[in-house]
């Protein structure tokens, strides 16, 4: 869902892709969000086999949940706002190393 949600409008074979999962496993998962309204299909306008994912409103709303809890844990655990950011920091370089790591064909080990 993060991944659609950063990327609105990102083909099926590209989150698939990107998520590492095998296609029956993401095509499964992507039923599963269909039918909790929080991703919606487009057949791609130049392309009609191909399809576009984008995320609902009401997956906006989910996320900014998500992320407000979040939020306010990271609060509670880092009362020090220099502190959090520091932390934030570096899970944001982490998760972009991983990412990158998987886009390279590597896997984390």
């Amino acid at each position: 869902m993060r991944f659609i949600d950063h990327r609105p409008g990102v083909t099926a074979t590209q989150a698939a892709e990107a998520t590492q999962l095998i296609s029956s496993n993401f095509s499964r998962a992507l039923r599963k969000l269909e039918q909790k309204g929080l991703v919606r299909r487009e057949a791609d306008s130049e392309d009609a086999r191909r399809v576009r994912l984008y995320p609902t409103q009401k997956a906006a709303e989910n996320l900014r949940r998500l992320e407000d809890t979040w939020s306010g844990l990271l609060a509670e655990a880092l009362p020090d706002a220099a502190e959090a950011d520091a932390t934030i920091a570096t899970l944001r370089r982490v998760e972009s190393q991983l990412v990158d790591r998987i886009r390279g064909g590597t896997r984390p080990q």
